[in-house]
């Protein structure tokens, strides 16, 4: 009986590379470039990603692998008594849009050193995305992680929106009151 055998080696630049393998076929599944290859000691043959050599039913004992370029090779291959075909797995990918809808609060007044908080959910719906619209002509808002600590800047005139479902807040660190619009999208 004849087992399958699955490699991966590297030949350096001219590296001749004695190896013995039992099999009646021979496939090579990966290789960076074009390699020569010998079976038995007979002469060699060029090799390369995807070919196969069948040699049944007569069976070879040691393969002699040549690098005859400068540059390294790798290589995988299989030998074993029967033809080995070789399909690397797809992956399919299906995304789909989950239904959304949209909740706005209208303009905010948002006072001096005021922190409006977010939860993330309206009932049983999360939310998908958080618009803030600073209408302001000077002032700042911030937005912030639910802990109050200031992330991210939403300067006079600016509307930002950010891919965020969980807790969040607002915070108006100005001496004065800032107006603003607030959107939310939720998943249906």
């Amino acid at each position: 009986m004849i087992p399958t055998t699955s490699k991966s080696i590297t030949l350096d630049p001219y590296q001749v590379l004695p190896m013995a393998v039992m099999g009646m076929v021979f496939s090579c599944s990966q290789a960076s470039a074009e390699f020569l290859i010998s079976f038995d000691g007979q002469g060699f043959i060029p090799m390369r990603q995807g070919w196969t050599m069948d040699n049944r039913p007569s069976a070879f004992k040691q393969i002699v692998f040549q690098n005859p370029t400068a540059v390294q090779i790798t290589l995988e291959f299989y030998a074993g008594a029967s033809a080995l075909f070789y399909s690397p797995p797809t992956t399919l990918a299906l995304i789909t849009q989950a239904a959304t809808y949209t909740k706005g609060s209208g303009v905010l007044n948002i006072g001096a050193g005021a922190v409006l908080a977010y939860t993330g959910v309206d009932g049983t719906h999360t939310r998908k995305q958080i618009i803030v619209t600073n209408l302001d002509a000077a002032a700042a808002l911030y937005l912030c992680d639910n802990a109050g600590n200031l992330m991210l800047p939403i300067f006079a005139g600016e509307s930002k929106t950010f891919d965020l479902s969980g807790a969040c807040k607002l915070a108006n660190t100005n001496g004065a009151a800032v107006a603003a619009i607030v959107g939310e999208v939720s998943y249906s």
